[in-house]
């Protein structure tokens, strides 16, 4: 049997509200040629029923269950299950344009280049929760690209993450650290660009984010990136992979009428960059608090 183009790696904790429409965008994308792994990372919810109730009727998806508790961990899973020539980090409350994969085969098909990142963007915000993450990330992503769409070759100052990679390649870096909790991404991409591989942002590869819908769950965010801030720290005496050098530019942050100013210059959306700035200050007492005295 031939080998797929494309494997596709969906860690999934607990997702089952969004795992099928995860596995569904993927279905009907016109590049027919992959697999999808989606690895089963402590469920306790209906994610294993789902998973091989779409097994059982494709042949072109599998699952595993695994005990890793991270993200990393049920990744590097899934690589070693992986036969495409690329693979593709896909998370569970995400899904895809209908024309990713093609899109993203032209790319790596078209470019001298070894690995490809996503343009990540919101679904439709439902509440003020929703509209300050859109509004954040149409400043971070589609400002990137504000100039004709062009396609951009990146490096390791690019702040954006590399989601499609060789799958050789992946495996030569060792994959992911598992002993990084949020930031393995990160680190991945990093060390993917200083052993000199290339990659690039295709504007055109889409994926839909589904952000947080209440306080209560952007607060948990905030838990798991002081535990990965933490992790990072003692791992690496002080040296942080992530946006920021040091912890406490994350957590402190800047005051919100400040970022309330910056984000309503930019996007040109006063009321969500209200909200982004409300949410900012309290995302920044959250990952303060947690960072310094949360037990993990």
């Amino acid at each position: 049997m031939k080998a797929p183009y494309f494997s596709i790696i969906i860690p999934a904790h607990n997702e089952e509200e969004h795992l099928p429409n995860a596995i569904n965008s993927i279905l009907v994308q016109t590049e027919k040629s992959f697999e999808i792994i989606i690895i089963l990372d402590n469920c306790t919810d209906d994610s294993l029923n789902i998973a091989k109730k779409y097994s059982k009727t494709y042949n072109n998806i599998k699952y595993k269950e695994a005990h890793k508790g991270s993200a990393a961990g049920a990744r590097n899973t899934g690589i070693k299950l992986a036969k495409g020539k690329y693979v593709i980090f896909h998370d569970a409350d995400c899904y895809m344009d209908s024309v990713l994969l093609h899109n993203a085969a032209k790319y790596l098909e078209d470019y001298p280049i070894d690995g490809l990142a996503t343009r990540t963007t919101n679904t439709s915000p439902k509440n003020w929760i929703q509209r300050a993450v859109a509004t954040q990330r149409a400043i971070r992503w589609e400002n990137t690209v504000k100039e004709g769409w062009r396609p951009l070759m990146l490096d390791k100052n690019s702040g954006i993450n590399v989601a499609i990679m060789r799958r050789d390649i992946v495996n030569k870096l060792g994959g992911f650290n598992e002993k990084i909790f949020y930031f393995e991404d990160n680190d991945l991409t990093k060390r993917f660009f200083e052993a000199g591989y290339d990659a690039m942002f295709g504007p055109s590869v889409i994926q839909y984010h589904n952000d947080p819908l209440t306080l209560k769950e952007s607060i948990g965010q905030c838990k798991s990136i002081a535990k990965g801030m933490r992790l990072r720290k003692s791992i690496t005496n002080g040296e942080l992979v992530t946006i920021s050098s040091v912890p406490i530019n994350i957590f402190t942050g800047i005051p919100g009428a400040f970022v309330f100013l910056y984000f309503a210059y930019k996007s040109k959306d006063i009321i969500g960059s209200f909200y982004f700035s409300v949410l900012w200050t309290i995302r920044s007492a959250a990952k303060g608090y947690y960072y310094l005295f949360g037990k993990f």
